[in-house]
């Protein structure tokens, strides 16, 4: 077969699929429900449940990835019983990119017996990780780019201070370095900054969790003001019996 330049589809999903499984839990469970929330209807719930067994197991909240034994655990807790054999075969079967380890959307995708066809098949906005990884290492090359400026100019500054030849030279140096435009910096700064930003928003819109969130929220404060206003009533009424006695 001839060779090409171009990434093949498959390749390019794998890729796709290790960065989402590298990403925060919050981040593959969004990205599941943008693929698979129409076709999951009132089951969507489940993936929040689904997130708190993956914590529970783990024993730390936002887990992203479980290894073989919690893995073990969290099917013996929904009432699998595995032999070993049984076990290693099943657990080859939701680790998707046979790394050793489960990933939220691994294991999501196994409990709702979907593929990873499925899951990039449309999504619309599901470069929205690549593009903030992209950016995230745009900011690292960027702040690696001013760390050398800087150096170099903590350079000449030193040997400017030795004065001599050398430090005339540094002082031509570091004069033309000093007046050069810093706008093309602060321009690629902004550049990669709102890059991040729209990754971000993109992803946080689709958020499954930022709904069930705001409502709690929203209750928390119910039950604020409601304490509150029973509270003030309740000292509006042990005024009024003072009063009656004239205290």
């Amino acid at each position: 077969s001839s060779s090409s330049s171009s990434s093949s589809p498959m390749s390019d999903i794998k890729t796709r699929f290790k960065e989402l499984c590298a990403s925060p839990q919050r981040d593959q469970a969004a990205f599941f429900l943008r693929s698979f929330g129409d076709v999951l209807g009132d089951n969507k719930s489940q993936v929040k449940e689904l997130a708190k067994d993956f914590d529970r197991v783990s024993g730390k909240e936002g887990t992203s990835e479980l290894d073989e034994m919690q893995v073990l655990k969290i099917l013996s807790d929904s009432g699998e019983t595995l032999t070993r054999s049984e076990f290693r075969e099943k657990f080859s079967s939701i680790d998707r990119d046979q790394n050793g380890r489960v990933s939220f959307v691994e294991y999501l995708l196994f409990k709702f017996s979907k593929t990873i066809d499925e899951l990039f098949a449309d999504n619309g906005v599901d470069d929205s990780i690549s593009r903030l990884n992209q950016a995230i290492k745009m900011e690292e090359e960027f702040q690696a780019m001013k760390l050398v400026r800087e150096e170099k100019m903590k350079s000449l500054e030193s040997l400017v201070a030795d004065g001599g030849v050398k430090g005339m030279k540094a002082k031509h140096e570091l004069e033309q370095m000093k007046k050069e435009d810093t706008t093309s910096l602060n321009k690629r700064a902004a550049e990669i900054e709102k890059i991040k930003a729209d990754a971000l928003k993109e992803m946080n819109s689709a958020d499954p969790f930022a709904a069930q969130e705001a409502e709690l929220q929203k209750e928390e404060e119910k039950k604020q003001g409601d304490f509150l206003s029973d509270r003030k009533a309740s000292q509006g009424r042990l005024r009024e019996k003072a009063n009656m006695f004239g205290l």
